[in-house]
């Protein structure tokens, strides 16, 4: 009984080995070259190869344009946002510069009001709400000249 497992697996080692043989070309493959098929084969690759060519080209064409349109629309989106935000500053220092006039004009509004109020003198030797050291009037920003006196009324 072992002569005959022992020829099985021999058996079935060889189909093994012979399964991970490399298989031979066969002589029709390398003849192929003598076939008088020769020039219709290159002609059918040539065709071949020249479909696969245009497709590539076409699929080049189209991939630029669709390029092209997405880089379209992100510039616009872009560009309309830059607008928005453009505007959106444009407007909130519009705000911002109207309150600064409002309160500058009414601070002229109140100086106009203080300097029209009639002066009462209760220190005769003050003649001047300038000349009074009861008052103190502070103000910045106010441009003179280095001789000018501004504390002297004219």
């Amino acid at each position: 009984m072992s002569d005959a497992s022992s020829e099985s697996k021999r058996g079935q080692r060889r189909d093994r080995e012979s399964e991970c043989e490399t298989p031979k070309p066969d002589n029709k493959i390398n003849k192929m070259d003598e076939s008088p098929n020769k020039e219709v084969k290159l002609d059918f690759l040539m065709k071949g190869m020249a479909d696969i060519k245009r497709n590539q080209e076409s699929m080049r064409h189209v991939l630029e344009a669709k390029i092209d349109s997405m880089r379209l629309d992100l510039l616009s989106t872009i560009d309309s946002k830059m607008k928005t935000m453009k505007d959106e500053i444009i407007a909130a220092e519009s705000v911002r510069v109207n309150n600064v006039s409002i309160i500058i004009q009414s601070r002229q509004s109140k100086i106009h009001e203080l300097e029209e109020r009639p002066y009462i003198n209760q220190d005769e030797n003050n003649s001047s709400p300038i000349e009074n050291n009861n008052i103190t009037i502070v103000a910045y920003g106010i441009q003179c000249t280095e001789n000018e006196n501004i504390s002297k009324s004219k």
